[in-house]
């Protein structure tokens, strides 16, 4: 959330021109620098806790992919409000980010794929925050390889389909999120895949009004469409509404298609 965090603040200052709340919000900003300086190691990378990312059910423990995405991307934010209002830490935080972005690719990187875990093989869908917040460049070939790996009539799965631990009613571990579905047709669209990209967008739209209306789910089935998914203690309904997965379709549709 704290790298989040700085994405939003910048974004909202670009849109508003609320320059001066950025003198407000100084010491805020140095908390976090020194918070990211007390727990980086010397690569650079955040070190994560079991149950703390995004995938909250998984004992996802280590030097996770998205995160050090959200750092890089934080950092570069932080820089660039620090330097407007002449703060000589904004040459630190532009140091880190390059430092971590250089060492993401180096890392992470295999073959032509990114591994989720640092150290782990597993690969998820988390590789598209690398260009969603420019640790790598967007290109087509690279969209073309999300969807042969992850694409399915229904969404857009978290794992490969050819994995062994596939499973499409699987909360993290196969069934398809609203909002990764609705990022990624932002990148097909950023990418010149028109088509596709309507497609994954229909695909969000085919469950509007499933539960409540006007609502997009959180999660559903990656083979079916079911809105059933499987977490720790049992098969449960996906949440009726999800503001991410609404929010990732807007994206979409203002940046993306408009």
């Amino acid at each position: 959330a704290t790298p989040l965090f700085l994405v939003a603040f910048r974004n909202y200052v670009i849109k508003t021109g609320k320059i001066f709340l950025i003198e407000e919000y100084r010491k805020l900003f140095s908390k976090i620098l020194d918070f990211y300086e007390k727990n980086k190691n010397e690569e650079g990378f955040i070190k994560s806790e079991k149950y703390s990312t995004w995938m909250d059910t998984l004992e996802r423990e280590g030097y996770c992919l998205e995160v050090q995405a959200f750092w890089y991307f934080g950092l570069k934010c932080l820089s660039e409000l620090l330097e407007i209002i002449n703060d000589e830490k904004y040459k630190k935080a532009e140091e880190y980010a390059k430092t971590l972005k250089r060492n993401i690719v180096k890392k992470f990187k295999k073959d032509d794929y990114f591994v989720d875990v640092l150290g782990k093989e597993e690969i998820t869908l988390n590789q598209i925050f690398l260009p969603l917040m420019n640790v790598i460049p967007l290109t087509k070939r690279f969209v073309v390889y999300i969807e042969k790996e992850f694409e399915t009539d229904f969404g857009l799965s978290t794992l490969p389909i050819k994995s062994k631990e596939y499973d499409p009613e699987e909360y993290h571990k196969g069934a398809t999120w609203s909002h990764l579905l609705a990022l990624f047709s932002y990148l097909q669209f950023k990418t010149g895949r028109v088509e596709k990209g309507l497609k994954s967008l229909e695909k969000i739209y085919n469950k509007i009004n499933y539960f409540v209306l006007s609502s997009i789910p959180e999660v559903w089935n990656s083979y079916n469409g079911s809105i059933l998914v499987k977490k720790p203690h049992g098969i449960e309904e996906s949440a009726f509404f999800q503001l991410w997965g609404a929010s990732s379709v807007i994206k979409a549709i203002d940046e993306g298609i408009l």
